[in-house]
């Protein structure tokens, strides 16, 4: 539970299969540790959760007083013991549910009520002695003893208990399904034993023998609790009677491991004492061990050893009784102090030895150990139990102020290997560093391998720059699903709809007249350079290949595009001109107005005038 107290838990057919049943069955007990006392308390005593805390706390102060050792557990509950049937009117407490009778149904003293108290004790023999203690108690000695007092207006102390029921009652049961329920017949009795009586193996043996009986319909069931289970031996056994509506006797446990109860499953008729019943054996540690890995059970020390080390809760103690309890203090195991050091080699973790080992994310440096047996009269008591209480210790210097940078200690080596592997975290590369590792015994007292060690091992080292990355681990598995392209966007801008075509441009207006024709020409003289006709139509060539312009043309256009012919092809024409003079060709009549209209592009087309 809770507090760490163990218990039996037993539980007589399901409910809603189908069937009901009976079922009488015998359950003996030894070494149970348990001690039961009820009192009746005066009127003016008010039980609050600030008096039962307070009542516990004394009750136990009392019990190590008169024994000398603390208990398990107190358990607080109503006079009746929790077993009513839970059909008191106004009652809060369900049925078999612990907790306080009201003090109206206490009909022998009204308004008084009675408490329960249950006191776990660590062993039998504690049982015995608060037994003993109990039965000497009075109602004023118990009211001094456990606080239970009134202080009057005149200073008088007045008793808090008005009676203590004698004799105290031993019983293991804690909680019994439907006690002496009349409709369906369950019913139970105890009878302790000390000394002597069933089920007992010496004078100073508690048993206790009970005999339980139910009765169930289909749609209900039964069971009981025992316990809780002493610190010391302690033995149960199951001895079914008759029965029907019942098939099988299963026996199940906690597993911590896998976190769920696993049972062995009889039929329910090996679990009558034709075939002897069921016995379950409890106790320490230390007595699993021995009853667990006996020396006659294994053909050898060796053997033995290696088996009781393999077991997590045992450990093997040459001088102390051989296989005892994982948690006893052995100060010595029988094994030599070593004599040699461990040879160690330091590198780091790259590659299939980072696959191999695991990745350690702040690792720098791995210190790889082995404990060497090759040396003659100086080697590793490789041999149980020595080997198993090797501790491998590391610390690690700064090489510059010898200071430590990294401890790590209680390292087991790995038998079943050659080398083991310890990583150091967060050196500074390029700095140098002394490593120092020793084998040392498990000292437990101490809280680590402290002591009783091995000359040390020393490696100087400078970490890497740049140490290499591990590959991924563990491997992705299964491998991804391989990737697929996303379906192509659709076009964007989407395509609109087309404009339609701007109108056509008006058409344009009629070409002008041609220049006023030229005077015709002189015949050409063999000596003179080509004539002006030569040199017009020159003109007009070269200026319809590069000027042409289409029909849609505006007015503008063309009159630029006369305008640069013109300019263009002057020159020429000047050279025609001063050739024609030189040969003595006849020129018209000079008229200055003329020519100065001649020589001006002409316009084709005239802008019309803004009007007024």
């Amino acid at each position: 539970d809770s507090i760490g107290e163990s218990y039996i838990f037993g539980t007589v057919d399901k409910a809603w299969d189908g069937s009901g049943g009976d079922l009488d069955l015998t359950v003996t007990t030894t070494g149970m540790a348990t001690i039961t006392f009820t009192m009746l308390l005066q009127r003016f005593v008010s039980f609050s959760p600030e008096f039962q805390a307070a009542y516990e706390a004394k009750v136990a102060e009392w019990v190590l007083s008169e024994t000398g050792d603390h208990i398990s557990s107190i358990k607080i509950r109503g006079g009746d013991g929790g077993k009513g049937s839970g059909n008191i009117p106004g009652s809060p407490e369900s049925a078999g549910t612990p907790g306080l009778i009201w003090p109206k149904q206490d009909t022998d003293h009204p308004g008084l009520f009675l408490i329960e108290t249950r006191i776990a004790c660590m062993s039998a023999e504690q049982m015995l002695e608060v037994r003993d203690a109990l039965l000497a108690l009075t109602a004023d000695s118990a009211s001094t003893a456990f606080g239970i007092f009134k202080t009057g207006s005149d200073s008088m102390q007045r008793p808090g208990v008005l009676q203590i029921q004698q004799p105290p009652v031993s019983d293991p049961v804690l909680l019994y399904e439907n006690v002496q329920d009349e409709e369906y017949d369950d019913n139970y009795n105890v009878t302790m034993y000390i000394g002597g009586g069933s089920g007992s193996a010496s004078d100073h043996e508690v048993a206790h023998e009970m005999h339980m009986h139910w009765s169930w319909a289909k749609c209900c069931g039964d069971g009981f609790i025992l316990g809780p289970m002493p610190n010391t031996p302690y033995t149960v056994h199951f001895a079914v009677g008759d029965y029907s509506g019942l098939s099988e006797f299963k026996i199940g446990t906690y597993s911590y491991e896998k976190e769920t109860m696993g049972y062995y499953t009889m039929p329910i008729s090996h679990a009558t004492m034709e075939y002897g019943g069921v016995l379950i054996e409890g106790g320490t540690l230390t007595d699993y061990c021995q009853a667990m890995y006996h020396l006659d059970d294994f053909l050898s020390t060796e053997t033995q050893c290696n088996a009781c080390a393999d077991d997590p809760k045992c450990q093997y103690a040459p001088l102390n009784g051989g296989c005892i309890s994982i948690y006893a203090y052995v100060p010595d195991f029988g094994c030599p102090r070593q004599a040699i050091s461990p040879e160690i080699k330091l590198y780091s973790r790259t590659g299939s030895a980072a696959a191999a080992d695991g990745i350690y994310e702040n690792s720098t440096r791995v210190v790889r150990v082995k404990l060497t047996d090759k040396l003659d009269g100086e080697d590793f008591v490789m041999t149980c139990p020595c080997n198993v209480q090797y501790r491998l210790h590391l610390v690690v210097y700064d090489a510059q102020t010898m200071e430590q940078v990294f401890m790590t200690s209680d390292i087991a080596p790995r038998l079943d290997h050659p080398y083991t592997f310890i990583d150091v975290p967060c050196t500074v590369p390029g700095r140098k560093y002394y490593y120092y590792v020793y084998n040392c015994y498990h000292q437990k007292d101490a809280g680590g391998s402290w002591d009783d060690c091995s000359r040390p091992a020393i490696a100087i080292d400078i970490t890497d720059y740049s140490p290499p990355s591990p590959p991924p681990f563990p491997p992705p598995f299964p491998p991804p699903p391989p990737i697929v392209p996303p379906p192509a966007p659709p076009p964007f801008p989407p395509p609109s709809t087309p404009t339609p075509a701007p109108p056509p441009m008006p058409p344009a207006p009629p070409a002008p007249p041609p220049f006023p024709p030229s005077p015709p020409a002189p015949p050409p003289s063999p000596h003179s350079r080509p004539s002006t006709s030569t040199c017009a139509s020159a003109r007009a060539r070269a200026c319809s290949a590069s000027y042409s312009a289409p029909a849609a043309s505006s007015s503008m256009i063309s009159a630029a595009h006369a305008g640069t012919c013109l300019a263009s092809f002057s020159a020429p024409a000047i050279s025609c001109s001063h050739s024609l003079s030189k040969v003595g060709a006849v020129s018209p009549p000079y008229d200055e107005a003329s020519a100065e209209t001649a020589a001006r592009p002409r316009r084709i087309g005239r802008r019309p005038e803004p009007a007024e």
